[in-house]
């Protein structure tokens, strides 16, 4: 996160080091006013990227790895779905989609969110990264990836943002 602090001063000093900026004085209460502004990712990087005409920014979604053979978000979410079924039900069968749903709405999780899902196949954060890692396991970079790599190696990629899997069922 990038903060913004604006004010005015009453009574500005120069820095010591004699640059062109202002040293804040040490003692307390000596402004008109003070603003500290939270800068949103997407505007900081909007911002990088309108100071480097001909860079870009790229925002990409779980379907950019798919082409890798990577699951996307929604694939790893009723995976998830899938485990916590056969954990709870101690089976080592899985129902289809339209039954992981219809039971999902009878344990009144109807609406369980992808970070849940993982909380309850895997309490701690240890079991969490080898659960997802095994979605990984020989996976090489995809088509997609080295293009994105190759932009980035030429430098007109200012950022790449990747969306967060926030998805329910």
């Amino acid at each position: 996160m990038v903060l913004i602090l604006t004010g005015r001063l009453k009574d500005p000093v120069r820095s010591p080091q004699g640059s062109s900026g202002y040293a804040l004085p040490a003692t307390s209460g000596p402004y008109e006013t003070l603003t500290i502004v939270a800068l949103d990712p997407i505007v900081s990087l909007s911002v990088a990227i309108a100071e480097k005409p001909g860079s870009y920014a790229f925002f990409v979604g779980s379907g950019v790895s798919r082409d890798a053979g990577i699951p996307t978000g929604s694939e790893v979410l009723w995976k998830a779905v899938g485990e916590l079924h056969r954990l709870e039900n101690e089976t080592t069968d899985t129902p289809n989609l339209e039954g992981l749903a219809e039971w999902l709405r009878s344990t009144d999780r109807g609406e369980i969110d992808y970070s849940t899902v993982l909380e309850e196949i895997a309490p701690d954060g240890a079991t969490r990264r080898d659960y997802l890692a095994k979605h990984f396991e020989g996976v090489e970079p995809g088509p997609a990836h080295e293009r994105l790599a190759d932009l980035a190696a030429r430098g007109l990629v200012r950022g790449l943002r990747h969306h967060q899997l926030r998805s329910t069922p």
